[in-house]
């Protein structure tokens, strides 16, 4: 099956040169974003500039990332397509408006060429825009999709696709190879989570593009070991980690593209990022480690370390023993043994699967609640619990440290109407926790990066009903919003009572502000939706 995209204008909708198809730049490379109240476009990078093609919607538009072609109810034909990480090329009416020195524009005829001032080559308006539309399409068009999908099931594919082709930056600064991003406007940079899931849906497209994103993290690992939050081209200064999913995006990989020579690079810097968490961040020899060291100062918040920024774990308390960084790490250390063993490592295969094994031992031992039936966060300091039914409870599933009592103690709340069964699973709080009704990113809604990892721990255990069942969940509400929206979005209410353009978040919704509206054109959303669509035909 070849793509297909939905016919309609979607405010929203990013659009920039992707590395797949050249170099991009991260300065002074244009991103824009399709509008929500005309047809049209505002430049976000590398400053605002505003591109009106009319107050009405066209009757015909598939829009891709990086180019589209637009047919009105006068006939009016608009062709846009981007020449490369500096120059937008369009052919038909269009206004432009509030143009910045650091933009230039020229026009002849029916032509506009726009592009970033310090590059800007005015030659390139006298391209064939059929051939450039040609150029940006062709790798869309030379994938092979699954046979049989369904119409909406291929159209919600093939916007993932786009979606994921325009996350792709190429080597620049500080990272060597080519690395992706969670959007290009307005995170911009390389982040450590993000890339881990976004290389386990990249695996099934293109496996080289799949090893070089998970390297790009490894070139802005330090010597001691240390993977930073987050990196860019231009700046490597995060003093921030971020949870540790690199060997478990480097398994998946691996059984994918079977490369033993990158596994073999990449090993040793994995054993040296994984033994750094253990050390820095198990501050009182316990054996289990934490998020947070250094509660009063923002760039070490504990939570923004986890990923989870908002999520009512910190309400009360930075400084516990995190089970979602424990059950992370133990993961890693059965991947490192499963990593020794393919290269013929037996002392460290040893090694590695008695560091799990402890690891495991101590989950179990500080962090099960026999009166929940779930994993919590342990407060050493005050030396009992913090009380709170999270997603990140199942996830000692996925390292293998539950028993089979527990695993199957635990999967009943998928069937509990007061904790976590709701209309879109998994909420990342239980119904019964008194933040959930705030509906505002970690305190209630549902994320697809946490459902996929607890679905794998579901697996190990042989509960492949409940994995399907959720998987199956959260497909049908991906695809219901990207055909409403035609974009992936940062997370969804578990409810599924408000889409996802009303929920909060970080405290507020206010459209005007980024950091106060659910990201869209969100990369992990869009990735692990085409590892669980693959996933099925492999």
């Amino acid at each position: 099956m070849k793509v297909k995209f939905i016919n309609g204008w979607f405010g929203g909708k990013l659009l920039a040169f992707s590395g797949i198809d050249g170099k991009t730049d991260y300065q002074n490379g244009l991103v824009g974003r399709t509008n929500f109240t005309d047809t049209g476009i505002t430049i976000k990078v590398p400053c605002e500039c505003k591109i009106i093609f009319d107050n009405f919607p066209p009757i015909v538009c598939k829009l891709c990332l990086d180019n589209f072609i637009l047919k009105f109810e006068d006939n009016r034909i608009v062709k846009f397509a981007f020449v490369d990480a500096h120059h937008i090329l369009i052919e038909g009416d269009c206004k432009i408006k509030d143009v910045p020195e650091a933009i230039s524009v020229v026009r002849k005829d029916a032509r506009v060429l726009i592009g970033s001032s310090c590059c800007f080559d005015e030659s390139k308006i006298g391209l064939d825009i059929d051939d450039v539309i040609a150029k940006r399409r062709s790798w869309l068009e030379s994938l092979k999709l699954p046979d049989g999908l369904a119409d909406q099931r291929l159209l919600t594919v093939s916007g993932a696709l786009s979606q994921m082709k325009g996350q792709i930056c190429s080597a620049e600064g500080f990272i060597k190879h080519r690395w992706t991003t969670a959007d290009r406007w307005p995170h911009r940079g390389m982040w450590l989570w993000d890339t881990a899931f976004h290389s386990i849906g990249l695996r099934h497209i293109d496996c080289q593009l799949a090893k070089e994103t998970l390297q790009a993290m490894f070139d802005v690992q330090r010597e001691d070991g240390f993977i930073p939050i987050g990196a860019f081209p231009d700046r490597n200064d995060h003093d921030l980690t971020q949870p540790p999913l690199l060997g478990l995006a480097a398994k998946f990989v691996y059984e994918k593209c079977n490369d033993i020579d990158w596994l073999r690079e990449i090993y040793p810097k994995l054993i040296k990022y994984v033994e750094y968490d253990i050390k820095k961040y198990d501050v009182d020899g316990l054996g289990l480690v934490s998020w947070g060291w250094g509660r009063n100062d923002y760039r070490q918040r504990p939570s923004n370390a986890s990923g989870m920024d908002n999520s009512p774990r910190f309400d009360k308390s930075f400084e516990f023993k995190a089970i979602d960084f424990n059950s992370y790490l133990a993961s890693e250390y059965e991947t490192l043994s499963a990593f020794a063993k393919i290269l013929d490592k037996p002392e460290e295969a040893k090694e590695f699967s008695a560091k799990h094994d402890k690891l495991c031992e101590l989950i179990n031992k500080y962090m099960w609640s026999d009166e929940h039936k779930l994993y919590m966060d342990y407060d050493s300091e005050k030396g009992q619990q913090n009380i709170l039914l999270s997603n990140a409870g199942f996830l000692p599933m996925l390292c293998g440290s539950a028993s089979k009592k527990q695993a199957a103690e635990m999967i009943k709340h998928f069937g509990n109407p007061e904790t976590f069964e709701t209309t879109c699973m998994i909420p990342t709080i239980a119904k019964c926790e008194q933040s959930y009704n705030d509906k505002d990113m970690w305190r209630g809604p549902m994320w697809v990066n946490l459902n996929w990892l607890i679905m794998q721990g579901l697996k190990r255990y042989g509960y492949y009903d409940y994995a399907n069942r959720i998987k199956k969940n959260t497909l049908e509400i991906l695809e219901k919003y990207h055909q409403r929206y035609g974009t992936f979005f940062e997370f969804y209410d578990a409810d599924d009572e408000l889409p996802p353009f009303f929920l909060p978040r970080k405290g507020s919704l206010n459209p005007r502000e980024w950091i106060h509206q659910v990201i869209m054109d969100y990369g992990w959303s869009a990735c692990l939706y085409i590892d669980m669509i693959f996933s099925d035909c492999d």
